[in-house]
């Protein structure tokens, strides 16, 4: 990673004002008045978590007065179009945590121990949109599952090969936004989607195919498009953006026209 890509990392994790020894200041993401100064932290590794050919960064941090004696707090961030974000941070005593990766799942679990705790021990799951409480593990062999985790995928690969299309809804969907924005100004954040394009505002590519990959991913060939689908209406592409089904009729005929309103093929 470059100097610049570092620090853009660390400033996703809420790391600020880096000084000598690798000390910073971290406010947390989630609670602007939660700042603690002059705590040790760094990029630990780099590495692809997710086989999608970008790397992910995992960031720890050690401060007693902010996490208490013998805690590390830990952030995995991954690459979106807008740049670094957090995927999962979580907080161990002694930096105790390991990736498992799931046959067919876009993201590995994460068993996270507590000190020195061996055997079975808790682990995140991914479930299409976020880390959820998974159950119990040891080095990736499951020992429990909660109902969430059971729901996300018992780590069993999933049927793979040629489908006529995801299990998804065909049509317009708004990346990142609502619909209603997404109609207001497409640009950049309205796409539309079915078994034979992938188009947006700049126009389109010709689908040659879909691919079941497992673990609730898709593949259109043609189009450089891997998708994680997370419900009916919903799905992730490989940075993470959020992608929402718009009923037709949301999208203004005007916009639709612009684009040969695919929506009527």
């Amino acid at each position: 990673m470059s100097a610049r890509d570092q620090a853009s990392a660390m400033r996703a994790a809420g790391f600020s004002n880096p000084q000598a020894d690798s000390r910073w200041t971290w406010r947390d993401p989630d609670d602007a008045e939660n700042l603690c100064e002059d705590v040790w932290a760094e990029i630990e590794e780099v590495r692809d978590l997710n086989g999608d050919g970008q790397p992910e960064a995992v960031v720890k941090a050690d401060g007693d007065q902010c996490w208490g004696m013998n805690q590390h707090f830990v952030t995995v961030l991954h690459r979106t179009s807008g740049g670094w974000a957090s995927l999962i941070a979580f907080q161990t005593r002694f930096a105790n945590y390991g990736f498992h990766a799931r046959p067919g799942a876009a993201w590995p679990d994460i068993e996270i121990a507590s000190g020195d705790e061996t055997g079975c021990v808790g682990f995140q799951r991914w479930n299409g949109r976020a880390y959820i409480d998974g159950g119990t593990s040891a080095e990736g062999h499951i020992c429990t599952l909660t109902p969430e985790g059971r729901a996300a995928g018992d780590g069993a690969a999933q049927a793979r090969g040629t489908v006529a299309f995801p299990p998804i809804e065909k049509g317009y969907y708004a990346i990142g936004v609502s619909c209603a924005a997404a109609a207001a100004d497409p640009t950049g954040v309205l796409m539309y989607l079915d078994e034979r394009r992938v188009a947006s505002f700049d126009g389109g590519k010709r689908v040659q195919g879909v691919e079941a990959l497992g673990g609730d991913r898709y593949r259109f060939r043609g189009a450089d498009l891997v998708i994680t689908v997370s419900g009916r209406t919903s799905f992730a592409n490989t940075y993470g953006d959020i992608h929402t089904h718009c009923p037709t009729v949301q999208i203004p005929r005007g916009e639709r026209e612009d684009w040969g309103d695919l929506s009527g093929r």
